[in-house]
């Protein structure tokens, strides 16, 4: 059906992630245009033969009043349900300071508002929570059936669950909304926040601790293809002693008392393999840039000097923890030599 861009009915229904038509035209609970899958939802106030978009819908597809838009409908079956989503929140308005959003609530909020929605990393979604205006946007999804299929060696470790991000898929799908990755969400999903980079609101709440643990580990590893042949044991004792206690919320961390561990020390004769071991947990980790020093290049001759360029290593970590505190990410810095 083709039907004209119409702005959103009114501003209370601008932050839902609904698009509205005239009764005449719902044809379909669920709507796709353009990729991009919306529950469509009645409202006297929308003509017959326009669609109601929001502002942020409208950018998003690059619409005009007037416009007119393929709309199509969608079976919801075609798409998986989502296990685990991680989204970025952002403020609505650059005018919104300083302010405080309670993540656990928002987390609820979500689940109520949003149960059955159909979601894309590439979407972005007002929302109104305790009179805030905040757009939410995907950045990961985790299907759950990429859950149930993993391998069993790798059951219920969360740093193996495979991610579906955005990209060209090589094998298009016959179908038109194949080419936008997407998923279902549900009242089991499990919800990841996290704020974007330099905006003004402050994320607090228990929900927040799994923002960074919940990436902490890079999705498309895969423990078989590290490289460390015979050192198996090896790294199972260090991601026991340094990682073990990341991947769980720092409130139960703290209650817990337990202390994340900042280094470690491999020791061995040359060609052991410790360098490979660092190098390779590095890239397993989905963190800053490994910063991988030689020993003997942080020596100075002048006094002083080697101390300063040990700090200077350290910098770039020290800055963001001061900022962000428990929600900075995990820095690797490795000695060898």
């Amino acid at each position: 059906m083709i039907l004209k861009v119409a702005k959103c009915p009114s501003s209370s229904l601008a932050f839902l992630n609904n698009v509205y038509v005239a009764e005449s035209d719902l044809f379909s609970e669920y709507v796709v245009i353009d990729g991009f899958v919306f529950v469509a939802a009645v409202s006297k106030r929308v003509k017959p033969g326009f669609v109601g978009l929001n502002v942020e819908q409208r950018n998003m597809l690059r619409a005009v009043f007037d416009q007119e838009l393929d709309v199509k409908p969608y079976d919801p079956a075609t798409s998986s349900m989502l296990s685990v989503v991680s989204i970025t929140v952002s403020p609505f308005s650059s005018k919104t300071r300083d302010c405080e959003i309670d993540a656990d609530g928002l987390i609820l909020h979500i689940k109520e508002t949003m149960d059955k929605h159909i979601i894309s990393i590439s979407q972005r979604i007002p929302i109104e929570f305790n009179g805030t205006r905040l757009i939410l946007q995907p950045t990961s999804l985790t299907h759950l059936e990429s859950v149930i299929s993993a391998d069993t060696s790798m059951k219920g470790s969360s740093d193996v669950i495979q991610t579906r991000k955005e990209e060209e898929e090589e094998d298009v799908k016959e179908d038109y909304y194949s080419m936008i990755v997407n998923g279902q969400i549900s009242n089991t999903t499990i919800i990841h926040l996290k704020k974007k980079e330099g905006s003004s609101i402050k994320l607090k709440g228990s929900a927040m601790a799994t923002g960074h643990q919940a990436t902490l580990f890079d999705p498309n590893f895969s423990i078989e293809d590290l490289g460390i042949g015979g050192l198996s044991d090896e790294f199972k004792t260090i991601f026991r002693r340094v990682f073990a206690s990341r991947v769980f919320p720092p409130d139960m961390v703290k209650k817990m008392g337990v202390e994340h561990v900042r280094g470690m020390l491999l020791y061995g004769p040359p060609g052991t393999g410790k360098t490979l071991l660092a190098r390779q947990i590095g890239k397993m980790l989905h963190t800053k840039e490994p910063k991988v020093v030689n020993g003997p290049s942080i020596l100075n001759k002048y006094v002083g000097q080697s101390e300063e360029n040990i700090r200077e290593l350290f910098k770039d970590a020290e800055e963001e923890q001061a900022e962000k505190g428990d929600d900075s990410e995990l820095h690797l810095i490795i000695f060898d030599e």
